[in-house]
């Protein structure tokens, strides 16, 4: 169960792992989103996720059937930045959205980080910027990329709420 939706009677957040059934599932679903890469590349970075601690892919669950998946990955430099943890892969099935769902895969995902020593989380995005912000994560970097807006977000989970 998670807590804090109103569905959270109703809700799970499964690490891969514990589900592979669901991996090409997520897969298709990343691919769908993000296009780049292929399918089996695909498939081939999320069997990386199965073992954890990290990288981990969680997998949201409502009524038995997955809805939506969150990532804790560990870059070893990125943007410049020193050796870090970043969430990814935040996706929720387009009927799930805007309806507090997201908010329960950030939770877990930043809950999951604290629970393996994680002190701070980086998050790379090209939309919902305000969504993050709202969620208390700190715009460190904006840029274009491909001529579109994409931003670099910091958590400190020690400020968990």
């Amino acid at each position: 169960m998670v807590g804090g939706h109103p569905f959270a009677a109703e809700l799970r957040l499964v690490p891969l792992g514990e589900c592979a059934q669901w991996l090409p599932q997520l897969a298709r679903w990343h691919q769908r989103e993000w296009p780049q890469d292929s399918i089996s590349c695909r498939e081939q970075g999320l069997r990386q996720h199965l073992q954890g601690p990290v990288p981990v892919t969680l997998v949201l669950v409502r009524a038995c059937r997955p809805i939506g998946s969150v990532s804790l990955v560990r870059y070893q430099r990125i943007g410049g930045l020193s050796p870090s943890h970043w969430v990814a892969n935040v996706f929720l099935l387009p009927e799930h959205r805007n309806l507090g769902f997201g908010r329960v895969l950030m939770a877990g995902v930043e809950r999951y980080a604290g629970e393996q020593g994680v002190g701070e989380l980086l998050l790379y995005a090209t939309d919902r910027a305000d969504f993050y912000r709202h969620l208390g994560w700190e715009l460190v970097r904006r840029k274009k990329v491909g001529g579109k807006p994409a931003f670099i977000f910091r958590r400190q989970l020690g400020s968990l709420e």
